[in-house]
């Protein structure tokens, strides 16, 4: 999961530039020990560096998730 978060960010990353600071909302839909570990890697990278910012935004369940995906 780790490296599919890292993937995600650095393709983010790529589309932003790398001359400007850029806030990517990365929304998930897990809970319990999965959610925290997630969270955990959106504050390490956050405090890796200040130029990019990850906000993660929990979405309740997978299936809750998924709903509101396909809803946008």
């Amino acid at each position: 999961m780790r490296t599919t978060l890292l993937a995600a960010v650095a393709a983010a990353l790529t589309w932003a530039g790398a001359a400007q600071g850029a806030d990517i909302e990365l929304w998930y839909g897990n809970t319990g020990a999965t959610e925290q570990a997630i969270l955990a890697q959106c504050q390490a990278f956050n405090a890796s560096q200040d130029t990019h910012r990850i906000i993660c935004i929990g979405q309740g369940t997978y299936e809750v998730a998924m709903q509101k995906a396909i809803a946008c």
